[in-house]
């Protein structure tokens, strides 16, 4: 058989691909191998991974042309024909792929490889360091600032930070960033009385992030979401059915008619509800209650103001979904907001 067969080559930790002609009988193999790894023909032992080639280590009186490949080839679960060579090289064999230490690549490489870089804190500004990097891994966001090129400053920059954030294994300092972010929303500028800036609210720097992005990066790809013309409802646009019952109508006789909202996050409400009647042990349960809640309203049937229970239904969830952690409530003592802090469970 003069036709030439491809082997694929197991040896030690690596992968070679051989080719021989079978008429040319095992030792021509063997030589060829030995250009491969090193090792010599009488020390190469081969033996078959796929059936239907030989039995036990390959000797070297066997005819490889008695061999049915095609046959062989058809019958492999990997679509190739394999082998297993051992034996000690002469020499040491360079490796398939060629070793690139982490020290020897360039910054941008490294920080695709190790724990993602953080946001040094320039002053009670954790609140925006946690949301950057909540908004740094997703795609749609990332991709559609990277086509940006608009006249907004705080969209621009956010671009930016995050590219800056993807190029550095280090620390970053967001620092024009949050310039730019004080000149347009002053608040987040704020001191207190010795000159120290004040904690702010991460919710509230989302809120306005994403409605700065929702007004410059419209069209993309927003098709697929009707009714949406910008790229953050598409990507984070939750889709809300709210309706509202009357407490104080019998048999649930009066309800409003549903109404449709997009919210671009949900409010998981931890604590549980006014005095703790609820104990909340899972994202779905703090989900759920808070998409409930009592307001107070006119009824037409009572000709007054009466108790209404609002419910809420996400009718449409959107490819990333944002969750509020309502971890702060009114404390009737102090009469102030007061942090809480639960353990719970997300799957």
């Amino acid at each position: 058989m003069t036709t030439p067969v491809t082997l694929s080559v197991k040896w030690n930790k690596e992968t070679y691909e051989a080719t021989f002609i079978p008429s040319e009988g095992v030792l021509k193999l063997k030589v060829t191998l030995q250009g491969l790894t090193g090792v010599p023909p009488e020390r190469a032992k081969l033996m078959a991974k796929t059936k239907g080639l030989w039995k036990g280590i390959l000797k070297d009186d066997f005819d490889l042309s008695s061999i049915d490949y095609a046959a062989a080839l058809s019958a492999s679960k990997t679509e190739t024909i394999s082998v297993m060579l051992m034996g000690t090289a002469d020499k040491i064999v360079a490796p398939v792929k060629k070793i690139v230490f982490l020290e020897d690549l360039p910054p941008e490489e490294i920080a695709k490889v190790v724990e993602p870089s953080g946001l040094i804190n320039l002053g009670n500004t954790c609140y925006m360091n946690s949301v950057l990097q909540c908004l740094r891994p997703i795609p749609e966001l990332r991709e559609g600032l990277q086509k940006y090129n608009g006249g907004n400053a705080l969209v621009k920059y956010l671009g930016n930070t995050l590219d800056s954030l993807d190029r550095t294994s280090e620390s970053f300092s967001p620092d024009m960033f949050l310039m730019t972010l004080k000149r347009q929303y002053p608040q987040f500028g704020q001191t207190g009385p010795q000159g120290q800036p004040m904690q702010q609210d991460a919710e509230e720097f989302f809120s306005h992030i994403a409605a700065e992005c929702a007004r410059e990066m419209t069209g993309g790809d927003t098709v697929a979401y009707p009714g949406v013309d910008n790229i953050i409802d598409a990507t984070l646009g939750i889709e809300m059915t709210e309706t509202m019952t009357c407490d104080e109508v019998p048999s649930g006789e009066e309800v409003s008619t549903p109404s449709t909202d997009l919210s671009r996050k949900i409010v998981c409400n931890i604590q549980g509800g006014h005095g703790n009647e609820t104990q909340i042990n899972h994202i779905g349960e703090g989900i759920e209650l808070a998409l409930k809640g009592k307001v107070e309203k006119h009824s037409n049937v009572l000709g007054r103001n009466a108790v209404w229970t609002k419910t809420g239904r996400i009718s449409r969830l959107p490819p990333v979904l944002t969750v509020q952690f309502g971890r702060f409530y009114w404390k009737e003592v102090r009469g102030k907001n007061m942090p809480f802090s639960s353990m719970l469970v997300f799957v």
